[in-house]
């Protein structure tokens, strides 16, 4: 939860033309003239038309703009065009890959932008998006339990969330493409992932080049763990 004055700032420095929101989240945020609540827009839905929208999007306009927190402790805007925003998307079709077979399990938080690997991804080649819930995300043996009951194919996660996922009691392989980045993967959680799911990936790239930038497929025989080519 970011402190008000952030949100103001982020607010005003974007340029937003909305705010949207949840009755549970609109006290604590920023007063803001143009406020959307959902559940007012939900109930109002039938006052519209069912028709497609017809407004067309640039490649060049922005997808998203994130926040990241600036070298200079002012918060600074990273803008994604819709244009880095496919390319990232369809990059990633092609390697680690993605078919309409598998099923993806979102662990991460929207304000981190990897999100939009596990929002997007399934979604353009039929595949299918399982969310976790908050506390399922932080406990590894909730975590274990839902990748095996819902025989989830794909998961993105840090290395610190594969190795409370070993931790939690995790001995069975599972038919699993594993995607690890957001920091450093060491060489013994490596060696313990090769041997626990069908494929291992390190993923690498700041939130400025959009998500990921760089991915390398690692073999369990690997001596050095690299982060392979754009």
């Amino acid at each position: 939860k970011f402190p008000i004055a952030r949100l103001e700032f982020m607010l005003e420095d974007s340029g937003a033309g909305f705010l949207l929101t949840t009755k549970s989240l609109v006290a604590s945020l920023p007063n803001y003239s143009k406020t959307i609540v959902i559940e007012d827009i939900l109930a109002a839905l039938d006052q519209y038309p069912s028709v497609p929208v017809s407004t067309s999007v640039s490649y060049d306009t922005a997808a998203y703009i994130m926040y990241t927190s600036g070298s200079t402790g002012k918060p600074k805007g990273v803008t994604v065009t819709h244009k880095n925003l496919i390319n990232f998307l369809f990059s990633m079709t092609i390697e680690p890959g993605i078919n309409a077979e598998d099923r993806l399990l979102s662990i991460t938080t929207i304000s981190f932008d990897i999100a939009g690997l596990e929002l997007f991804l399934p979604l353009i080649k039929g595949a299918a998006v399982v969310f976790a819930d908050y506390e399922t995300t932080r406990d590894g043996h909730l975590l274990l339990d839902l990748l095996q009951k819902k025989e989830i194919t794909v998961l993105q996660a840090t290395p610190t969330t594969w190795q409370s996922l070993l931790d939690s009691g995790w001995e069975t392989p599972l038919h699993l493409k594993a995607l690890c980045g957001g920091e450093a993967m060491p060489l013994n959680l490596a060696r313990q992932l090769t041997s626990k799911c069908d494929s291992l990936w390190n993923m690498y790239g700041p939130t400025e080049t959009t998500i990921w930038s760089a991915v390398k497929q690692i073999q369990a025989d690997d001596e050095l763990i690299t982060i392979g080519f754009p």
